[in-house]
């Protein structure tokens, strides 16, 4: 992982040399925070957007490892692993369409963002509609031949964590767009609170239900998260019911 991050910074240094004219070492700090005065709130709520997703996935295993049997935790975190290496699959596209989608904002061109936003959501939607129903026919197939058929009793978490990935790649194009067009601590908001219902629910939910409860939660915090983004993107892209958009202050 540490690898993977350095290669990511050398690559991208050497973008930025090679696009930046003059010494990059030597611009005045002060004159980047005048030009950009929401740079330091920007990189706070988007790193802590983040870090607020990722912990859902991070720290349930220590409070589910009180709750449940290491074989339940060992299910749960195979059927978890699946999960996060579908929504990797929607993550390029995030850094693609960033810098598009930040451009048609300085613009005042609201209909192409919203347009934008309305293609890849169809098309994750479109891979979402695929994926689950592979899953809940071929899903024995997929962990014997992964995992080996010991943990064929997985399948039921697998399917519901590719159900949550597929709705946080469906929605992961307004995470792009609420952070192109100003949203940051609306976006940062959303992900707390989707976070945050998702570890009061946790234990008491396991403990009536079972590990599958937890399964449940992760499907029920992505419909609150992409519910939240929708409804703060439209709110702030101004889509009329004429099928304008207009930027909004």
């Amino acid at each position: 992982a540490v690898a993977e991050h350095i290669v990511f910074f050398c690559v991208a240094w050497w973008v930025l040399v090679r696009n930046v004219k003059g010494p990059i070492l030597s611009l005045p700090f002060k004159g980047i925070l005048r030009e950009n005065p929401r740079i330091v709130s920007f990189i706070f709520n988007s790193n802590m957007n983040v870090f607020a997703r990722n912990s859902t996935r991070r720290f349930d295993v220590f409070l589910l490892g009180g709750v449940v049997s290491h074989i339940d935790i060992g299910l749960y975190e195979i059927a978890k692993r699946v999960g996060l290496a579908a929504i990797r699959l929607s993550r390029p596209m995030q850094f693609v369409v960033f810098p598009k989608l930040s451009q048609f904002w300085e613009r005042g061109e609201g209909l192409r963002i919203f347009k934008l936003v309305l293609r890849f959501g169809a098309v994750f939607t479109i891979v979402a509609v695929v994926l689950v129903p592979v899953f809940v026919i071929w899903g024995e197939e997929f962990i014997t031949i992964a995992f080996g058929q010991v943990f064929v009793a997985a399948q039921p978490l697998l399917i519901l964590q590719i159900a949550a990935a597929s709705l946080f790649m469906v929605g992961a194009i307004l995470n792009s767009a609420l952070l192109s067009i100003g949203r940051d601590g609306v976006l940062l908001g959303v992900t707390v609170s989707a976070s945050l219902v998702f570890f009061a629910l946790l234990i008491p939910a396991v403990n009536l239900y079972g590990i599958v409860a937890a399964g449940w939660l992760h499907v029920l915090m992505s419909l609150i998260w992409c519910a939240g983004c929708f409804y703060f993107f439209v709110e702030t892209a101004g889509v009329k019911k004429s099928g304008t958009t207009g930027i909004q202050g």
